[in-house]
């Protein structure tokens, strides 16, 4: 009994990579597009329009497919 709870805490470790490394990637993704979303509403509130839509634009394209 006891090598099969030591095999099954040693397997979680693998279980929360196989995560981190697939579908966790998308979470990643958007996390990195709310940042970029964040920087283009302060930038839109100081009036800085250019620097507003180069920031939108990079949203966007870090958005997952």
């Amino acid at each position: 009994m006891k090598i099969f709870v030591l095999t099954l805490w040693c397997l979680i470790p693998l279980g929360l990579l196989a995560y981190h490394y697939g579908p966790g990637q998308t979470g990643i993704q958007l996390d990195a597009a709310a940042s970029a979303i964040e920087q283009a509403t302060s930038k839109t509130a100081s009036s800085e329009w250019k620097g507003a839509i180069s920031s939108y634009e990079e949203a966007l394209a870090k958005l997952p497919k």
